[in-house]
Parts: structure tokens; sequence; C-alpha cells
């Protein structure tokens, strides 16, 4: 339902994928790959599936290549790739369409990396100048990439081995050149985009202020994220599309829990930076990671999401195969049994968290089956979900929770409203709207359903204040331009009908303006006109009225 990719690789809707902002976001290389599928394939999302698989099993060759090149040891690399591939916290980041920059950016990050080793170990500007090609253009498929200047500078320590840690803690000029001199470049891409990302999730909303969720409250809740990677890293039990904020925020036991964990992880990394640097440069790469998606600024209303964890866990993997001794990776029998049980054991549950991505029904069950408080967002996806499948009143049920346990949440109101009115309960939906424009009455949508409430209780006039109000609140609504047109045609159908032309130029697809349209030329008698109307409906949507309103036509016509 994205028209932005229905008409694939057009002029327009390219220049609007790179230069506009959408759901909070920029990025614009992920929408053309989109765009190319569509062109190619039509809308077909196998075809987007096996994209994001085939860009999955590109990062774990990429992982594999990588560590092998730049440390020289093939076994470890391998492990390494193998755990990339089959993680179970991976499955959101490959199995969600939508998660396509997950994976294509970190092709990109990959081999940005294995650029950047390349021009180490040949001293070559080529590989520089590829290097900084590659991380432009990851960047344009996600903005985590911000952080790559500093994974950099860890890679120059180990496993490049171009700096030693312990001349580096003495920051003179020569130092901090070596340090810094050829990140410029990369430091001065990660500071534009991140600029741009904010502005855009700022112009989508998506930026909580610190009066939704206070400082103090975030950094705890960041605190306690990253011991739960870490956790769900090691045992990966009970992973859900949607960890919900605590309400209230985490009681101080877990918050001191989760600092003990952060703050001995990162003394035993410093600790071992002289025998095995390999364990500070991945906990750091794993922390470092993190930080644009760990909460500090808080963008949407969930407190972990599985599919950050794509990226860090390298560092994860990195910090515990070449932590562990050298003895350990020699095909030993113990060891290849220990390595063979955990391979299957991550199989097995990776394979079961991918049958909850079934559809929008097993995913949200499993999700409030896992994460039960305060998870309006799973309550109202899962009523959705209901809803389309026809399932009405279990549908009901979650929407009517979703709103309970976050009612200035006006969409929430929006769509539960929506469920009563194709019910039929006018009374109902008039109440639960007019408690939310008390918190709310600059939400063009709330307006809009109240006046379909009205209308089905029958006051005319009441219901052309509200569509009016609507319309004052967003122009560019054709749903509400449409409805009222349609009030102001029973009395005066020459100005109603310039509501209804205002709605299809904000909304051309909008078959029900179309049909709207139709009925007015019908009054004034332009029939010819009337008749392209209802076709453009009918090829729209197939809208059972308009077929009959074309053959009434068609009879007045002479028609067959």
């Amino acid at each position: 339902n994205n028209r932005l990719l229905t008409e694939g690789l057009t002029s327009e809707r390219v220049e609007e994928a790179v230069f506009g902002f959408h759901e909070a976001n920029w990025h614009p290389l992920v929408w053309l790959s989109y765009m190319v599928e569509v062109e190619l394939f039509g809308m077909k999302p196998q075809v987007m599936h096996i994209t994001n698989v085939l860009l999955h099993i590109a990062n774990c060759l990429l992982v594999y290549l990588w560590l092998s090149r730049s440390t020289g040891d093939a076994f470890r690399s391998f492990l390494a790739a193998l755990l990339f591939a089959i993680h179970p916290m991976h499955v959101e980041s490959v199995a969600w369409i939508t998660e396509r920059k997950d994976v294509l950016s970190t092709l990109f990050l990959l081999a940005t990396l294995i650029a950047y080793s390349e021009y180490v170990r040949r001293a070559s500007y080529r590989w520089y100048f590829a290097a900084a090609v590659l991380f432009c253009m990851g960047l344009t498929a996600k903005a985590m990439l911000v952080t790559v200047p500093i994974i950099l500078v860890l890679l120059d320590f180990w496993p490049l081995k171009r700096l030693k840690l312990n001349s580096a803690l003495r920051l003179d000029r020569a130092t901090l050149k070596s340090l810094l001199g050829d990140k410029v470049p990369f430091i001065i891409l990660s500071i534009a985009i991140a600029w741009v990302t904010i502005v855009a999730q700022r112009s989508g909303g998506a930026v909580a202020g610190l009066s939704v969720l206070p400082f103090e409250e975030r950094t705890a809740n960041s605190m306690v994220s990253v011991s739960r990677y870490v956790l769900k890293s090691l045992w990966p039990s009970n992973l859900s599309v949607f960890y919900p904020m605590p309400v209230g925020g985490w009681p101080m036991g877990i918050l001191v829990i989760s600092v003990v964990v952060f703050l001995s992880l990162s003394m035993v990394a410093w600790w071992a930076r002289n025998g095995r640097v390999a364990i500070l440069m991945g906990w750091s790469w794993f922390v470092v990671t993190l930080l644009p998606v760990i909460g500090i600024i808080q963008v949407g209303i969930q407190s972990m999401a599985d599919r950050y964890s794509y990226v860090p866990m390298i560092g994860l993997s990195v910090m515990l195969l070449w932590g562990l001794p050298d003895q350990f990776f020699r095909l030993k029998p113990g060891p290849l049994a220990v390595i063979g049980l955990m391979t299957i054991a991550l199989l097995f549950v990776a394979t079961k968290q991918v049958s909850f991505w079934q559809n929008s029904i097993t995913l949200f069950e499993h999700a409030l089956a896992i994460e039960p408080a305060n998870n309006f967002t799973s309550h109202l996806n899962l009523g959705n979900a209901y809803f389309e499948a026809g399932r009405r009143e279990e549908a009901r049920v979650h929407l009517e929770e979703a709103v309970r346990l976050n009612p200035e949440n006006s969409e929430k109101v929006q769509i539960l409203a929506r469920s009563y009115l194709r019910e039929g309960k006018y009374r109902e939906t008039e109440e639960l709207l007019k408690k939310a424009l008390q918190i709310n009455d600059r939400n063009s949508g709330l307006w809009l359903l109240l006046g379909n409430a009205i209308k089905g209780r029958g006051d005319d006039e009441m219901t052309v204040m509200y569509y009016t109000k609507a319309v004052a609140l967003d122009s560019t609504s054709s749903e509400a331009l449409n409805n009222l047109g349609l009030m102001l045609c029973r009395s005066n159908n020459s100005e109603g009908m310039k509501f209804i032309r205002r709605a299809i130029n904000a909304n051309p697809e909008n078959a029900q303006a179309h049909n709207s349209l139709g009925n007015a030329l019908v009054r004034e008698g332009s029939l010819e006109a009337a008749q392209k109307s209802y076709l453009e409906a009918i090829r729209l949507a197939d809208l059972p009225e308009s077929k009959k309103n074309l053959e009434y036509v068609r009879e007045l016509l002479g028609q067959p």
C-alpha cells in the first residue's frame, strides 16, 4: 500500500526517496532497493524476503572475509561468521522486510572495513577512496553507521595492530595524527548524516521529548538494555518483536545489577588489554555501535529491539572467540562437540523464532505472551490483525486495552473508533472521541471520525460542523474533504463538488471521492463525466456501489 513504491523506478518517486523524509527516517538507498524489485518483479513480498536473505548471506561471508584477512585466524573467523549467520536475535533484521536497512547497511559497513584494512595493509589510497565511498553508501541505508570512525580507530589497535594501546594513551601530536588523520572524511560524513537523521526524526515526531521520557529514565533504560543485549546474546530466549518501557521505570534492583554487569565487563576488558587486546576491542565495538540506538536520544517507544544487535553482536563474538585460549580451537573432540551442540541449539531457537513471523497474529500473540505488561503497541497491532481477519470481538478487546494503556495516543483511539463505527456503535464512538479531544483537540482525524459518528446518528448540522473542523486542521485530508463535500451536496451540489474535487487533488487514488464526484455530476446532469468518475472508482478499488451507479448512468445514456 506504499505509494512511494508501487510505481517502481519513476523519476518522481526516485526524487522523493532521495530528498524526502519518510516515517521519520532518511534512508534513500533502502527505498531505491525496493523500487528496483518492484520495477523488475512487481509487488511480490517473496522477492523482498529473498533479497533480505541473500543480503544476510553476503554479510556472513563478509564477516568471515574481513576477520580472516585481518587476523589470519580462519577457524575463529569461520565461527564468528557462523554465529552471525544463525543467531536467533538476527531473525528480526532478516525476516522483517522493513529491516532491509539493517542487512543493506551492514553489507556496506563490512565492505568499508575490508577496504580500510586493505588500505592499511597496502598503503594504497585507491582502497582508502573505496572505503570512503562504501561508507557514504552505507550511511544512505541506515544512519546507525555514524559510529564507523570510532570503529576504524579500534581496528587500528586490533586486528590491524597499526597503533599500540600504551602509546595511544600518550596523546601527543604525532599520536593524534595517527589516530585521527585519515578518519577526518569519515567523521565529517558521520556528523552530516547524524544531523539529517535528527532533523528527519524530529520532523516525524519520532524523538521523544524529555517531558515524555525524563533523561534519568533514558539513562537507566540504556544501562539495563546493555545488560539485556549481552544476556540475550548469550542465552537467546524470550525474544520479542517489541519490548515496552516498564511503567515508572526499571526497579532499582535491576538497575544496580545492570550497572554492576556493565562495569565488570568493562573492567575485565580493560585488564585484558595487554595480553588479549581483542577482548577490549570487541567490548568497545559492542558498546560504541549500540550508542546511536541505546535510548539516550529516545526514538520510538521500545526499551530495546533485537534488530539493534545485528552489528553490535560482531563485537561480542570477537570478545568471546578471541578471548578464549588458543588450545580450545585445536581440532579436538571436546571443543568440536561443544561447538556442534551450540550450533544445533542456536539453529533450533532461530527456526522457532522465524515461525513467529508467519503473520501479524502469530507475531503479536507471541509478543504479548513474552511481554504482557504495558505492551500497548502489541495490543494495537494484534487488534488490527484480528480485525482484518474478521475476528471482531477479539480485535475490540485488544484495541480497547491499547487505548486504556495509552489514551494519549490518538492513532490507537482512531483505530478503535473505526472499529466501533463498523459495528454501528455511534454512541460509544462519540464518547471515546470526545474524551480523546479533551487531551488533543488539534487532531484532524479525531474530528473526522466524530463527524462520522454524528452522521450515523442522523445529525447533519453537527456532522458538517465537525467535518469542517477536520478540514480546517488538515486541508490535505482527502477523506475529510470528501465527507464534507458529500454532506454539502445535499443542500448545495456545486459547493459540495468543490470539496470533492479538492479530495481527489489531495489523493487521486481515493476511489470513494471519485464515486462521490460521479454522484454530484449526475445531479447536475453531466452523465458522460459521471461515467468516467465511476469507471475510475472501479479501476482503483472495484467499488460495488460504483458499479451500480455506472449501470444506472448507462441506462440513462441508452448504453449497454
